[in-house]
C-alpha cells in the first residue's frame, strides 16, 4: 500500500511539473516573437512593388521606395529602382538583404531611444521603431518614459491613446499586449 501511495505521489508530481513546463513553453512560444517575425507579420512580404497604406510605393518587407536612400539601397542589392517604380520585382534574396539592413538600423535606433530592455518588450520596440523610425518613436516621450521605468501597464495604456495605434490597428494591439505583459 505504501509503495502505491509513493508511486501515485511521484506520478502526480511529474504531471504537475510537466504541465507547468508545457504552459511556460506554450506561453513563451506564442507571446514572445522575434523582432524579425513581428515585423514580417505586420509589414507582410511582397517581392513586387505595391502602394502601402500611407500611399508610398513599397517593396519586400516594408521597404519604402520614396525614402531618400532608396535608389542607392536598391542598386546595392542589384535591383533597378526605375523598373521597381513601374511595378517591378526583386528576388527573395534581394528582399532579404534590404530587410536585414533595415532591421539592423531599427535595432540600433531602438537601443538608442530605449536603452537596455528585456527581450520580449525589446522585440516589440524594434517592430515599432522599424515602422515609425527613430525620430517618431522618440517623440512618444511619455511612452518612452514608462518603458524606461519598466512600467509596462502604463506604457501599454499610453500607446493605446496614440494616433499611430488607431492607424495600424492589429500591429498596435499585438504590440500593446506584449508590452503590458512585460518581462
Amino acid at each position: 500500500m505504501l509503495m502505491m501511495k509513493i508511486s501515485f505521489i511521484v506520478i502526480y508530481l511529474f504531471a504537475v511539473v510537466s504541465a507547468k513546463q508545457l504552459i511556460s513553453y506554450h506561453k513563451d512560444s506564442l507571446s514572445c516573437s522575434s523582432a524579425r517575425a513581428l515585423i514580417e507579420k505586420h509589414e507582410g512580404y511582397k517581392s513586387c512593388e505595391y502602394v502601402d497604406t500611407t500611399g508610398h510605393p513599397t517593396i519586400c518587407v516594408g521597404f519604402n521606395l520614396d525614402r531618400s536612400d532608396a535608389r542607392s539601397k536598391i542598386k546595392e542589392v542589384g535591383g533597378d529602382y526605375d523598373k521597381l517604380l513601374k511595378g517591378g520585382c526583386l528576388s527573395h534574396s534581394q528582399c532579404e538583404k534590404l530587410f536585414d539592413g533595415d532591421l539592423s538600423t531599427a535595432e540600433k535606433d531602438e537601443e538608442n531611444v530605449f536603452g537596455t530592455v528585456c527581450g520580449c518588450v525589446q522585440n516589440v520596440l524594434i517592430d515599432m521603431t522599424f515602422n515609425l523610425g527613430r525620430s517618431q518613436i522618440a517623440g512618444f516621450t511619455t511612452f518612452v518614459k514608462y518603458i524606461k521605468a519598466k512600467d509596462w501597464k502604463s506604457a501599454g495604456e499610453d500607446l493605446r491613446t496614440t494616433a499611430w495605434c488607431s492607424q495600424v490597428g492589429t500591429r498596435c494591439r499585438d504590440d500593446m499586449a506584449q508590452i503590458e505583459a512585460g518581462c
